[in-house]
């Protein structure tokens, strides 16, 4: 969700058969297709708006309709209301999809955490956009994406996420400067 906008911003997907690379604005009242170029066609590629360059951050995701062979991704976009632009991250951030991003207001940084780099291989580290590795103590593989908040002035809240066929968990981690912390 753009608060700034106030809109909440939907990229690619998929139809089952087919992955998809539209953008569509929901502004409380209808969805809008945007006509624009941008991120090649994806599904699983996680979205948080950051609040400092007040843009939505778009990481990843693959153009797998479903098995585990395709193309991975691991590039970062920013969509600002008007256009998608390609940002470069430094570091070695594994390609993956289904993965957590929100945005750490307490620290101005946005946060990723877990995901699948494909073939079933969960992945369980966390990173910040500016690519410092928390390495992500304690914290379980996630192959969905977890669903995470932030508390005002809190520190970002990971909920339970999906671990593989039929296993899910139903923790919580809060990230703070200290890193990682099983609740």
């Amino acid at each position: 969700y753009d608060p700034v906008r106030q809109t909440s911003v939907l990229f690619g997907g998929t139809t089952g058969s087919q992955i998809l690379g539209d953008t569509w604005e929901w502004d409380g009242t209808a969805w809008n297709e945007r006509q624009v170029t941008g991120p090649s066609n994806r599904r699983g590629a996680p979205m948080a708006f950051d609040t400092v360059r007040q843009t939505i951050v778009l990481f990843g995701g693959n153009d797998i309709p479903g098995g585990n062979f395709g193309t991975m991704f691991n590039d970062t976009w920013d969509w600002n209301g008007t256009t998608w632009i390609q940002r470069l991250a430094a570091g070695p951030m594994i390609p993956r999809h289904s993965c957590g991003l929100s945005f750490d207001n307490q620290r101005n940084v946005l946060v990723l955490f877990g995901g699948d780099q494909g073939g079933d291989q969960t992945i369980s580290d966390t990173w910040e956009l500016i690519n410092q590795d928390s390495d992500g103590d304690g914290v379980p593989d996630s192959e969905d994406k977890c669903p995470t908040t932030t508390v005002p002035n809190g520190p970002l809240v990971i909920n339970g996420c999906e671990t593989g066929i039929d296993y899910y968990l139903f923790d919580s981690h809060l990230h703070n400067l200290s890193g990682l912390y099983i609740t």
